[in-house]
């Protein structure tokens, strides 16, 4: 699988984990959206999300990391994307 494959599936993957933390449907989520710009978000729905990101994708985020500039799906994929090349994590 190359690198744009492997972008794409994790950003399904991503699509659908926040569409079952917010209890939405994967199809009406934009992966450029900002995450605040979803109604029901909220700094425990974003904990929720980040804790299901690292139990079904398998990457662990350190404390330093949380502060990372990602407020999208483009964004989380292009930042695990980055971390990727310097940690194996997941899929």
């Amino acid at each position: 699988m190359n690198p744009e494959e492997r972008s794409q599936n994790r950003r399904t993957e991503l699509k659908a984990i926040l569409a079952e933390t917010l209890s939405i449907d994967a199809e009406s989520i934009d992966s450029s959206r900002r995450f605040a710009d979803y109604p029901n978000i909220d700094s425990i729905a974003m904990l929720r999300f980040m804790v299901a990101v690292e139990s079904k994708i398998g990457f662990s985020f350190d404390m330093a990391e949380l502060d990372a500039a990602f407020d999208s799906i483009d964004s989380l994929d292009a930042f695990l994307t980055s971390k990727a090349q310097s940690r194996p994590y997941g899929r």
